[in-house]
């Protein structure tokens, strides 16, 4: 591990939660330490979306929950990437290239729409696809999918 600047697509750890959003201070002691994979930036870019490797309990919901709000400045890089664990609901399409060059990859439920970037469980910056507000479903079968995201699909 070495510290760091975070980008969107990178494995981070948190390290604190002074800057971030009242609802994730209030779980500080459970989420300080964490793994996470950036999955975006919030709109101001004061803060990252993180997926955590593991689900912590949200204490007021009572429910497991691996997707968080963290401010920049309370991540640092991780350079271990941590197995993916994909979600039982199975994965939206997401989008890289164009025409005969695209690739379809997997993406997990919850990317928002209109969102212009997303991680696919392949670890791939993807553009995450809807019809009006509705997620496109990823198919394993589509010619153009990706091996690596089809192979966790699979075995998920």
């Amino acid at each position: 591990m070495s510290g760091g600047a975070v980008q969107v697509g990178e494995w981070a750890k948190i390290v604190g939660v002074e800057h971030s959003p009242p609802e994730t201070q209030r779980h500080r002691a459970e989420l300080v330490g964490c793994l996470a994979l950036v999955t975006g930036a919030a709109p101001g870019d004061s803060f990252a979306y993180v997926r955590l490797s593991e689900a912590v309990l949200d204490g007021r919901a009572g429910t497991p929950r691996r997707r968080w709000l963290v401010a920049w400045e309370d991540l640092t890089y991780e350079a271990e990437p941590v197995k993916l664990v994909p979600l039982e609901l199975g994965y939206q399409l997401g989008a890289q290239g164009s025409g005969r060059g695209r690739v379809s990859h997997a993406v997990e439920y919850g990317s928002r729409e209109g969102a212009e970037r997303a991680v696919a469980v392949c670890g791939s910056g993807v553009k995450p696809l809807f019809i009006d507000d509705w997620p496109l479903p990823f198919s394993a079968d589509d010619q153009y999918a990706c091996a690596a995201c089809v192979a966790v699909y699979r075995r998920g």
